[in-house]
């Protein structure tokens, strides 16, 4: 079975020791805190890394600057992280901090186009692997410590996400692709000796 929101409520409420909610939904006054926290705890653990599955590519819309350098760039209503900024759509090779600047929700440049990789505000629950949703339900537990319990258990909560986050890191590291990286020029001269060994014997006999 797939988790919910309210599956994923009472995890954060069983850490947190409170009486667990029968719906999302429901009207009471834990279901109305956590309603309210809600977007504030997802968005807060998918801040805390480069989640394989909340990631996008997006080309910024253009404006001109007031002040700085000549553009100003809006990054995407959705945006949570930045990941990395480009120049071209072909997104090879990263700009270095010097070639921009974010202020606010803007990244100013003297760039013609800004490409960006970044994490995104992914609120499908039914998408998110368990090793997010162990971070998560601490993050989630930690906002709504201090309305339900004490500002002392929102610390011990937010400790327990960072623990919680090094695993999930390494789990989500895994989904990668694996990237084969081109020989050197040594390692293809040596590939070549060896074929010609193999075919003809070695080439001092």
């Amino acid at each position: 079975m797939s988790m919910t929101r309210t599956n994923i409520a009472n995890l954060a409420l069983r850490e947190l020791g409170a009486t667990r909610v029968d719906d999302y939904d429901e009207d009471s006054f834990t279901g109305d805190i956590l309603r309210d926290v809600w977007e504030q705890g997802v968005r807060k653990a998918l801040a805390r890394a480069e989640w394989e599955f909340a990631k996008k590519r997006r080309k910024l819309s253009q404006a001109n600057a007031d002040f700085g350098n000549e553009y100003d760039y809006s990054l995407p209503s959705d945006f949570v992280r930045l990941i990395a900024v480009y120049d071209d759509e072909d997104m090879d090779t990263p700009l270095w901090d010097g070639q921009f600047e974010r202020v606010g929700g803007v990244l100013n440049s003297d760039c013609e186009k800004l490409y960006i990789k970044y994490v995104y505000y992914y609120d499908t629950v039914g998408g998110w692997p368990p090793w997010f949703i162990d971070v998560l339900v601490a993050d989630l537990a930690s906002v709504m410590a201090s309305p339900l319990k004490s500002s002392s258990e929102r610390e011990r909560l937010e400790d327990l996400a960072v623990a919680r986050l090094r695993d999930a890191k390494s789990q989500d590291g895994t989904q990668k692709p694996t990237v084969m990286l081109p020989a050197s020029r040594w390692v293809q001269a040596m590939r070549g000796a060896n074929a010609y060994d193999q075919r003809y014997g070695p080439k001092w006999r």
